[in-house]
């Protein structure tokens, strides 16, 4: 949700991308807080959390999976299609 409110003309794709995977991440740091048992030593452990498949903005012509490096940037202009 918090990436399709900030998609706008002028928004860029990798700073969309990051807001994406941080909300993930926020998310996933209430639900895993407690350290679960390992099923070959039944030693503790804490469970590893985090972002599994990056956030995805794909405009126009980009059918899926485009999660830009910073040099890769991508601008959206009034009137693109953006796939999340």
């Amino acid at each position: 949700r918090k990436v399709s409110d900030a998609l706008c003309a002028g928004a860029s794709v990798v700073e969309l991308c990051n807001l994406g995977d941080e909300a993930i991440n926020e998310e996933c740091m209430k639900v895993y807080t407690k350290a679960q048992p390992d099923k070959a030593s039944g030693e503790k452990k804490k469970v590893e959390k985090g972002v599994a498949f990056p956030t995805n903005v794909s405009p126009n012509a980009c059918a899926c999976h485009l999660s830009p490096l910073v040099g890769e940037d991508v601008t959206l202009s009034a009137g693109d299609l953006v796939k999340v």
